[in-house]
């Protein structure tokens, strides 16, 4: 819940500025005079942007563009997994869906998972980890934090792994074989013997 009030706030920031950004621009400065001669709260200061707003119009897009990345950042991480999940339980997979036609479109570039001679299995850390699952033929619990297989192994280890570093999993070894900088990006998948 806090998380979608710290979303709220960023977009009513960003409301702020957009809606400050359009009165200064639109404003006429014939209007704003008159309400200064008036002596009206704020008239002078409006007349003042108005006749130069440059230096006030430049920061009003700086505050924008680090309020979308803030909110980006912050909600695209945060609320994307709750909403999916949301989703999900009404049946509508409409995430999953736009994800699998990005995911079928370069398929043939890098495949998610080689069969190695002696039966081990080299997987991609971003492989869906359900796919993964059948292929190994293993059994995952149905409510989980994980959708890739980087994220099944950093929730056996229950933290960010390094190379080499390994965990069994229902009758299988997953070694991280390489990492791209925090991300995990092969894990060979052993069968214990």
């Amino acid at each position: 819940m806090a998380e979608l009030i710290v979303a709220l706030i960023l977009i009513l920031l960003n409301g702020v500025f957009s809606l400050s950004e359009l009165a200064v621009v639109s404003a006429r400065k014939s209007r704003l005079r008159m309400m200064a001669e008036q002596r009206k709260a704020g008239a002078r200061a409006a007349l003042a942007l108005a006749e130069e707003p440059g230096r006030f119009l430049s920061t009003v897009q700086i505050g924008i563009t680090l309020i979308g990345v803030l909110s980006g950042a912050f909600s695209g991480a945060t609320l994307g997994h709750r909403m999916t999940d949301i989703l999900r339980n009404h049946g509508l997979y409409i995430l999953d869906a736009i994800a699998g036609a990005f995911r079928a479109d370069n398929a043939d570039l890098d495949p998610e998972a080689i069969r190695r001679e002696d039966g081990s299995w080299l997987l991609s850390g971003s492989m869906p980890v359900d796919e993964m699952a059948d292929l190994l033929r293993i059994t995952l619990p149905a409510r989980r934090e994980y959708q890739t297989v980087g994220g099944l192994v950093i929730a056996s280890l229950q933290r960010l792994p390094s190379t080499g570093e390994a965990t069994q999993i229902q009758g299988w070894r997953f070694e991280v074989v390489d990492m791209d900088g925090r991300r995990i990006d092969k894990v060979l998948a052993v069968q214990a013997a």
